[in-house]
């Protein structure tokens, strides 16, 4: 079975045309189809080259031809961890407080300060989203992974579509959903091939995903993200900023080589603004944080105090840029704020 959601909302992200579903499978008329997961449409495009290697297990997986047999219902295959990392998750079935992949990947997904906090939350550490209240409106998190900022926008009132090409980031986003009582949707999906006809959303968001790809496919987002907003609509996009302290100091380790795989690409300031103008319209900037990427206020808590201490300098810095601007210059993480034209 399906939601009757994603055959009303979902077209074909190849020629973005209606869908049917039939044996467990998402069709459209040109012959196209896409396997339905537990319920979960995994809509990636076999034929393109992948941006990193689990994309691969996620479709051998909606194929049932790779299979974790220790335990299927955590899609442990199509994470992208270590076996150490896997074994640690198995360990923490039924004796940790929060889902037990949310506990193994969150250095992975909220930041290196939580390297300390992996296998040991006892919480979901949910980030404040710096959107207005939305009323209704419908918001796409590209790169949701298990689905923090997803429950963020819930929590502010938006209608929230989580896609990421991870299944059992995907699955473990729905698992917390279903925790928390929140009616959240989730795609299987490629941020450079969206399912999602023309106008469809008044916001796209978008954490610490797109920092990961080449210039080429930051293009490929750009230009989808952009058909799918609705006139008026807009984005608001991590990314990067070659110029932070912290972030000069990681391209220094690297030698400022040219990042490969899934590693950071360091953007200037000025080629953000260029290039989000370019695709999708007016753009802005803002300061997302110092000190390094991920770093968030509502994290404090969690953490020991040598990282309090590193938000609380982030946020700091932050409150002093809206009164001198140029201090926006340093910071490692910034927020590109564009309005479709």
């Amino acid at each position: 079975m399906i939601d009757a959601w994603y055959l009303e909302n979902l077209c074909c992200p190849r020629d973005y045309s209606k869908l049917n579903f039939k044996n467990n499978t998402l069709c459209c008329n040109d012959g196209h189809s896409y396997p339905v997961v537990d319920g979960v449409p995994v809509m990636l495009l076999e034929e393109k080259e992948q941006t990193m290697g689990l994309i691969y297990n996620s479709i051998k997986r909606s194929k049932g031809e790779l299979v974790d047999l220790r335990c299927p219902d955590l899609y442990l295959e199509s994470l992208g961890i270590s076996e150490e990392e896997k074994l640690l998750a198995l360990s923490l079935m039924g004796k940790s407080k929060v889902d037990p992949v949310v506990s193994v990947i969150i250095a992975a997904t909220s930041g290196l300060l939580y390297k300390s906090r992996i296998g040991k939350l006892d919480s979901y550490p949910i980030p404040t989203l710096r959107l207005e209240r939305g009323e209704g409106k419908r918001l796409l998190d590209i790169g949701c992974n298990w689905g923090r900022w997803s429950v963020s926008a819930h929590q502010l009132g938006y209608q929230v579509v989580g896609v990421d090409p991870s299944l059992g980031a995907i699955m473990a986003a729905r698992r917390v959903s279903h925790e928390l009582h929140f009616d959240i949707k989730y795609v299987v999906v490629d941020g450079r091939f969206l399912p999602f006809r023309q106008d469809h959303f008044d916001v796209v968001f978008s954490y610490s995903v797109l920092q990961h790809l080449s210039k080429m496919n930051v293009e490929l987002c750009l230009k989808e993200i952009s058909r799918s907003l609705k006139k008026e609509g807009y984005s608001l996009i991590q990314m990067p900023n070659g110029f932070g302290i912290r972030s000069f100091y990681h391209q220094l380790k690297r030698r400022f080589k040219g990042a490969t795989d899934f590693e950071v690409r360091y953007w200037k300031p000025y080629e953000l603004v260029d290039k989000f103008n370019a695709f999708i319209g007016k753009t802005s900037v803002e300061v997302d944080g110092f000190l390094g990427l991920g770093i968030q206020k509502r994290d404090i808590a969690l953490m020991p105090l040598r990282y309090k201490i590193v938000i609380k300098t982030s946020e700091c810095l932050r409150a002093v840029s809206h009164f001198f601007p140029p201090l926006i210059k340093l910071a490692d993480s910034l927020y590109l704020r564009s309005i479709k034209k």
